[in-house]
């Protein structure tokens, strides 16, 4: 019996999560690169869709996007989408690396620090079944 398309793409997914949560780098003791506090806010393609953050201490991240006007003030929003991953923040300097998703799409986020740690700008790729969207993205700390 042949696999279906859907059950190989979330298998090959599966495997994807599990080398990127393996890749988890370590901190050097060159100074703190962990984010100042856990939620964060922003949007893709400047004020085109908001997502947001909250950044775990132990590398893992609850990725918040909405394509449809769900708002970041209402994370239970039903039309918030809610995503699991992992993220880097590479020792020694003001980059992240932010990778999560689900079965049928993935979320790939490089970007820098600001000297204060207070917002992160950079490039947000999302891959939906071979196809990938590439644009710029911001987040701020919310106090």
């Amino acid at each position: 019996m042949r696999p279906t398309t859907t059950k190989l793409l979330k298998c090959l997914f599966s495997l994807s999560l599990l080398a990127i949560s393996c890749s988890k780098s370590s901190d050097s003791g060159q100074g703190d690169t962990t984010p100042k506090a856990p939620f964060w806010k922003g949007f893709v393609n400047t004020q085109i869709w908001e997502h947001g953050a909250i950044l775990g201490t132990n590398g893992q991240i609850r990725y918040y996007f909405s394509d449809t006007g769900g708002s970041m003030s209402d994370t239970a929003n039903a039309n918030v989408q809610k995503y699991n991953g992992t993220y880097t923040t590479p020792a020694g300097t003001d980059s992240i690396y932010i990778n999560c998703g689900n079965s049928s799409v993935v979320f790939s986020l490089r970007g820098k620090y600001n000297s204060a740690k207070t917002s992160i700008s950079g490039i947000w790729k999302m891959s939906v079944f071979g196809i990938t969207n590439t644009l710029p993205f911001s987040l701020v700390y919310l106090q």
